[in-house]
């Protein structure tokens, strides 16, 4: 049985959080992120990360 007090995050708050946060404290962060499918769908994305063509989202 789960434990019904933990939360699951979502892939959108992982990027957010945790992806596009200060860098143990010394001011740098990633410039974009996202979490992609093996098929290509995206299914989290920071704002600056860049649209993809159908063949980069594949490889």
């Amino acid at each position: 049985m789960q434990n019904p007090t933990k939360q699951k995050m979502s892939g959108q708050t992982y990027v957010d959080e945790h992806l596009m946060c200060d860098i143990e404290g010394q001011g740098q962060h990633l410039k974009s992120a996202a979490i992609v499918d093996h098929d290509g769908s995206v299914w989290a994305q920071s704002s600056a990360f860049p649209q993809l063509n159908a063949s980069e989202s594949l490889t």
